[in-house]
């Protein structure tokens, strides 16, 4: 006889998570166990809690089994089966005996096989890695015999494999059974193992134009048990481009990133597989939390065919339902591309730079100089996207010019002032030009990779884009370091403005 571990709604089913397993094992080593184990009570309760759940409905008939490691029983308790079992024996019996004694084996080995189970019994640590799993081969039985190749898509994780520092950092594998189809063994229903492949998970998001969604708008993706597969304010690891993970990274709610004040509608749609759409006010935290914007986000939800994800797509109102289209000359775009002043994105898909190997080591904007210029005829790229490009790249192209024009006529005794100007459009698209050496700036980082608040990148638009935004058109932002103030050392003031069309007409936010 053991005591109950604390903490846990003993007429409920638990979740096999990490948080649920790590507790269990935390509290296993306290338990005191003596006397005679209750068999009889715990086949009656684990039955009972079963036949509860199956009446509720809920679930998705998945297999139904009770694991029963022990050291013997003196019974078969077959007026327990025969009351909650038999004779359809939805519930199978998995008998693990612990020890090398086999006194009470003989009743272990008749419960399993009565219940469609297997018996095993574990006499040395050795036998573990052997014999506990053999319960999947007899599970998996139906399916070989009835052929049904399941494919099974598991939720995101860290692979260890991956070098420091990746942009890969959440995998999910997809995979699927191999079974024997040997004529002479096909009843006997023997899986041979599973095949599958990693498929990183920024290769599912990526099929989502990020230029489509508006300034604030971001897309995420949930497993069928609510956990986030994907999503912008996902961090599974303590520091960017470590290593290091969260002990829950893999199990975070979607709840706990769009708080809902109640209903969870867009959880409970989410996860029931619907299609629909769901508004509410939300705080969006930015620099790393120290700064928040109030706006409406209209959401949009559906499931993805084939998998157990649903996708969902946030759109800040006001942002992302009108768009600016534009017509340049291939000439045109190509000259003012050739600037070096101007970049692109390289975590935006303009090209598919990853399907053949020779393409890998271009960058973003090579790779759409030689799509354009149809040298490289196999490169796959969203004409539509690099279609707003030239029309972006000629219609910023003056800047170049007047920035120069700028810098000439600059004071040779003026220290202070104006370090760099710089320009984004919807589009991914920057221009940059410094008015003092990089080694002169005073903060080194902004603009670049290492500040990755004040750039283009998969999940948002930069920070000064997006408090730009929110404001009126013609009205500038200017905003200071956090820090400013606490800090004894020199800080910069960002000046920012929206660039609109102001023609009476519903016009998107063009460029900053």
């Amino acid at each position: 006889m053991a005591e109950e571990l604390p903490d846990f709604d003993q007429t409920k089913k638990i979740e096999a998570q990490l948080l649920t397993t790590e507790h269990f094992r935390e509290h296993l080593d306290t338990l005191n166990a003596k006397g005679i184990g209750m068999l009889g009570f715990a086949l009656t309760e684990a039955f009972t809690l079963l036949k509860q759940f199956n009446n509720t409905g809920h679930g998705s008939i998945c297999s139904q089994a009770i694991m029963l490691v022990t050291d013997g029983a003196v019974d078969t308790y077959d007026t327990i089966f025969a009351k909650y079992n038999w004779p359809d024996r939805k519930v199978r019996i998995f008998a693990y005996l612990i020890g090398r004694e086999a006194v009470f084996s003989e009743n272990l080995k008749w419960m399993a096989c009565a219940n469609k189970g297997y018996f095993t019994q574990i006499s040395t640590l050795a036998d573990v890695q052997e014999n506990v799993m053999e319960y999947l081969h007899v599970l998996s039985r139906p399916k070989v015999i009835d052929q049904e190749h399941d494919i099974v898509w598991t939720e995101a994780y860290i692979d260890n494999t991956l070098a420091e520092g990746s942009d890969r950092v959440l995998m999910t594998t997809i995979a699927m059974p191999v079974f024997s189809k040997k004529n002479e063994t096909r009843t006997q229903g023997i899986l041979l193992g599973v095949v599958g492949t990693d498929v990183p998970v920024k290769e599912l998001i990526n099929v989502i134009p990020k230029y489509k969604l508006g300034i604030h708008g971001y897309a995420f993706a949930i497993t069928n048990n609510g956990y986030v597969l994907t999503h912008p304010e996902l961090r599974p690891l303590y520091q960017e481009g470590k290593r290091r993970r969260k002990p829950n990274y893999k199990s975070v709610d979607l709840s706990e990133l769009e708080w809902e004040d109640n209903d969870d509608i867009l959880r409970n749609g989410m996860v029931n597989r619907k299609t629909g759409k769901f508004s509410m006010e939300v705080k969006k935290t930015v620099e790393k939390g120290k700064r928040v914007l109030v706006m409406t986000n209209d959401y949009y939800y559906t499931d993805i065919k084939g998998t157990p994800f649903s996708l969902g797509v946030a759109l800040s109102r006001g942002h992302g339902k009108y768009f600016l289209q534009g017509n340049v000359t291939l000439e045109e775009g190509l000259h003012d591309l050739d600037h070096p002043d101007l970049t692109l994105m390289e975590e935006w898909n303009y090209c598919n730079t990853d399907k053949h190997p020779q393409y890998r080591n271009l960058f973003q904007l090579e790779a759409v100089k030689l799509f354009l210029t149809g040298k490289e005829p196999f490169i796959q790229c969203d004409k539509e996207l690099i279609q707003e490009v030239l029309f972006d790249a000629v219609v910023t192209a003056p800047l170049e010019a007047y920035w120069t024009s700028l810098a000439l006529n600059r004071s040779e005794n003026a220290d202070k002032g104006v370090e760099v100007s710089f320009l984004g459009t919807r589009t991914g698209l920057s221009r940059i030009n410094l008015f003092v050496g990089q080694e002169q700036r005073t903060n080194q980082d902004f603009l670049t990779a290492k500040d990755r608040e004040s750039i283009f990148t998969a999940d948002h638009f930069p920070l000064w884009y997006r408090k730009s935004a929110e404001q009126l058109p013609g009205t500038f932002v200017y905003s200071i370091p956090f820090s400013t103030g606490t800090e004894n050392k020199s800080h910069v003031v960002t000046a920012s403005t929206t660039v609109q069309l102001l023609d009476n007409r519903k016009s998107p936010v063009v460029a900053v």
